[in-house]
């Protein structure tokens, strides 16, 4: 009999543990499972300190920077060069609005539904944003910025700072509506 009901007990939770890693339909459109993942899910994102070491050390700089947080958790940069200034400010920036400029950049470009999923409103929205044409724009701004070379070095440096943040994150260093939408983040849009 105690056989049994460990038997049963066992089975039921390898069930829950394979029915959590899967969204649960409409009302649930995430993986309960690896949301509540103590390892990976959102209690990682707790976990993470507010402030960062005040001297960055992220490989690519130059010289030295220095972090100063003031009292409303507001990052102040001091650098040597604007390289390394423009590579901090991309890394902070990353840091702490990496949904943000990848949701911004998905929603510009008229692909939300990659994220939410095929929702009739949703579809309608991106067909609307990419009739704006604004990846085009996009583009076409970019060309002429990178005419210029210390527009060039500005935007390398701070799309170095932001690579520098992403390549040194784990799953659960992901900012948590990543896990909330069980979007597994790429860095194609970057």
């Amino acid at each position: 009999m105690k056989l049994l009901r460990l038997s049963l007990s066992l089975l039921i939770t390898l069930s829950l543990f394979y029915l959590l890693n899967f969204p649960q339909g409409k009302n649930i459109p995430f993986a309960l499972g690896k949301f509540l993942n103590p390892f990976a899910g959102f209690w990682q994102n707790n976990i993470r300190t507010d402030k960062i070491p005040e001297d960055l050390d992220i490989r690519g700089l130059i010289d030295s920077v220095v972090v100063q947080w003031d009292e409303r958790q507001v990052p102040h940069i001091f650098a040597q060069n604007t390289h390394d200034l423009y590579m901090a400010q991309g890394y902070l920036t990353a840091r702490d609005r990496l949904w943000q400029m990848d949701f911004v950049a998905h929603a510009a470009a008229g692909r939300v539904s990659e994220i939410i999923g095929p929702n009739p409103d949703v579809i309608q929205y991106d067909l609307y944003r990419r009739r704006l044409g604004i990846v085009y724009a996009a583009e076409n701004s970019l060309k002429m910025m990178l005419k210029d070379d210390a527009s060039r070095a500005a935007l390398n440096a701070y799309a170095d700072g932001v690579n520098a943040w992403i390549d040194q994150m784990e799953e659960r260093d992901w900012p948590v509506e990543f896990k909330i939408l069980n979007y597994e983040f790429t860095n194609s849009i970057f």
